[in-house]
């Protein structure tokens, strides 16, 4: 491992960090700038939402009127939404542009400080590389108005506290993520798993019942100010509902979605089979899951990285709906797999890297056209990648260190 002052002075890794740093730059000015134009995003639905909590509106808050895009993030996370109805929605939108390429720079740099933990040579070259090699899903992130930066830098930030041990607060960290998507929940179970005594496993579990209570607790305090806390407990209800309906308001079979439902989908047709099907394989990955973390016990900074990246991949792999903007998460475990040492030696990690490549990296519109770029995606390359990425981890977290 070399240390950043250090690093930075060797051209290789300067160059490809200017790259990656002139990239993120120009990227985040570009869609900074297409903001006005990208007014059917589901941005709409935070500024739509915020404008129903300023005309206290709460019965329109969860509701399946909306369409395809309802809002559907839990009570406590409404408090935040307030401050963008207080502007004009271009201005609104600007700010957003801005606040999610911060959170993903913020992401790489704790992805820089996790590899600094490992024995790798070029932890600034890596990341960097990383980046590059992600950008098409980066634009994608920004592009979409979605949460997608928050949920990268709870993911890295969390990484970067457990690999320091520091699980209590790895698990304060991801609940940002879980608290606006479901599946990221499972890197608190990981959490839990990987403490390693009944003790601390009681003050993970107790951490996070507190955290839950303390965060509702403030959502009450804001609507009793409000005037308005006796529409709480309808508030969770209405929530519930939504992420019941999840089926009626997403597509699923688009080619932009690379996961398991999506795939089942364009293979087979859409039918109750295929739902309950993918449901039973969802269920049965989560639980293979648990159990590989519960029988893991690598004493490897790498290799424990893999572990976490693991709640990353079936995040994306077992979501309803993996679009671009998700599959970005897939930058966090690609970064150790870059620094593994068996890319070098490993005929499969070689495979799998060049697969990467093709299907995720370069298989955009900008580099192969539109029609070749939507037949790939249809053709569900990408969510091949991520299975093999998935396996490669797994196998390798099996070994004792």
């Amino acid at each position: 491992m070399i240390p950043f002052q250090i690093e930075i002075k060797q051209k290789k890794s300067m160059y490809v960090f200017i790259f990656a740093l002139v990239l993120m730059l120009v990227g985040s000015f570009i869609q900074f700038k297409k903001s006005l134009r990208a007014t059917d995003n589901d941005f709409r639905v935070y500024y739509k939402t915020s404008q129903r909590l300023q005309d206290h509106s709460f019965e329109e808050i969860y509701t399946r009127s909306d369409g395809a895009f309802p809002f559907r993030y839990v009570p406590y996370t409404l408090p935040f939404l307030t401050w963008m109805a207080k502007m004009p929605e271009p201005v609104a939108r600007k700010i957003w542009v801005a606040l999610q390429s911060i959170c993903f720079a913020l992401g790489f740099y704790y992805l820089h400080k996790s590899l600094m933990l490992t024995e790798t040579k070029s932890p600034l070259m890596i990341a960097s590389l990383s980046f590059i090699l992600t950008y098409r899903q980066f634009m994608d992130s920004l592009w979409s108005g979605q949460v997608a930066g928050f949920i990268f830098l709870s993911f890295s930030l969390g990484l970067f506290l457990y690999l320091k041990g520091k699980l209590i607060s790895d698990g304060v960290a991801n609940s940002i993520a879980s608290s606006l998507k479901i599946f990221p929940g499972l890197l608190l179970i990981h959490g839990l798993i990987k403490s390693d005594t009944t003790k601390k496993r009681w003050q993970y579990l107790f951490s996070g019942i507190l955290l839950f209570l303390v965060l509702n607790l403030l959502c009450w305090s804001w609507l009793f100010f409000r005037g308005e806390q006796s529409v709480f407990f309808q508030l969770w209800n209405h929530w519930i509902q939504i992420i019941v309906a999840t089926g009626e308001y997403f597509d699923g079979s688009t080619p932009k979605s690379q996961s398991l439902r999506a795939f089942l989908l364009r293979t087979f047709g859409k039918s109750d089979n295929i739902e309950t099907l993918w449901k039973g394989l969802t269920l049965s990955g989560v639980g293979f899951l648990i159990v590989h973390w519960l029988r893991g016990n690598s004493k490897s900074v790498l290799h424990n990285a893999y572990s976490y990246s693991l709640g990353i991949l079936a995040f994306i792999i077992f979501m309803p709906e993996s679009l671009p903007y998700q599959l970005m998460n897939v930058a966090i475990p690609f970064t150790f797999f870059l620094a593994d040492e068996k890319l070098k030696t490993s005929k499969f990690h070689k495979f799998t890297l060049v697969c990467f490549l093709a299907f995720i990296s370069f298989a955009s519109t900008d580099f192969i056209g539109r029609k070749m770029s939507d037949e790939l995606q249809a053709l569900s390359f990408a969510f091949f990648v991520l299975c093999m990425l998935s396996f490669i981890m797994v196998k390798e977290t099996r070994k004792k260190a």
